[in-house]
């Protein structure tokens, strides 16, 4: 899961960290906003450029048809 100011991941998570996003699209800085055993929400320190949102999610469809 992601949105233009965050993300889901799939392993728990502390503190800050820099995530990468698919297709070599880049890292974006964010922090741990929740943890649990098997997954974290993160926050990014700023939100994603609308145009890498697009791709997120023209990917996403790609995946999915």
């Amino acid at each position: 899961d992601v949105s233009i100011s965050g993300a889901r991941i799939s392993k728990p998570s502390k503190g800050n960290m820099k995530v990468k996003l698919p297709d070599g699209m880049g890292e974006v800085d964010a922090h741990t906003a929740w943890t649990s055993e098997i997954e974290s929400g993160v926050e990014f320190e700023e939100k994603l450029p609308l145009n890498i949102m697009e791709q997120l999610i023209a990917t996403n469809k790609s995946d999915v048809a």
